[in-house]
């Protein structure tokens, strides 16, 4: 079962849990894909899909591998804490009392090994130029998975991180899509990239 929290301070206008969560699926294991949309009336449209293949233990407790106890997805650089994902199967209180305290747009509870959640909120981008994706630990510790340069109006992204599918080597494989592009693919030392569905590239860092 997958519970809602919503900040009182915004109006979430459509919420739902879904398997299709995107238009570019997350592909393989211990990967993201992750899909917005400039909406009318100042809403917006977000949609993550996560699949994780490893579970770890960590101070007694299991975390789903790479993604930890939580994922929090930003909007940069105004620091807009979109969404916060929190694993269902952590009993910590704590571990979910330190993601609302960021103050999401909206939280959810699911299975960090398989989650579609796609969300409508009330957010316009404004001069944000990209979006970062956090794994929260259970040991407290933050991590960043992605940080992808996009047109937040309209993007869809996708990383499978090192080791996915047992090839160590290859670091992060990041791809978009979009426009007239296509999919576009390429292979980063760290998570962070740029998608310029204008001239239809995409290169390495932000």
């Amino acid at each position: 079962m997958k519970r809602v929290h919503v900040c009182a301070a915004v109006v979430v206008l459509l919420l739902t849990i879904s398997g299709a969560a995107s238009a570019q699926q997350a592909q393989g294991p211990d990967t993201l894909a992750v899909v917005g949309h400039q909406l009318e009336n100042g809403r917006y449209s977000l949609s993550l899909e996560t699949y994780a293949a490893t579970e770890r233990s960590m101070i007694g407790l299991k975390e789903r591998a790479p993604f930890g106890a939580g994922i929090l997805v930003w909007a940069e650089p105004s620091h807009t804490l979109l969404l916060a994902l929190w694993d269902a199967e952590q009993p910590a209180e704590s571990t979910r009392e330190r993601l609302r305290a960021w103050s999401p747009l909206v939280d959810i509870e699911g299975s960090l090994g398989t989650s579609h959640p796609r969300v409508t909120i009330l957010y316009e981008p404004s001069f944000d130029e990209g979006i970062v994706i956090e794994v929260a630990r259970l040991n407290g510790e933050r991590e960043t998975l992605m940080g992808a340069k996009v047109d937040m109006s309209s993007f869809n992204v996708t990383t499978k991180l090192p080791g996915a599918g047992g090839y160590k080597n290859e670091g992060y494989r990041h791809c978009c899509s979009g426009g007239d592009c296509g999919t576009m693919c390429t292979s980063c030392v760290d998570g962070y990239f740029t998608c310029d569905l204008v001239a239809c590239t995409i290169s390495c860092g932000w």
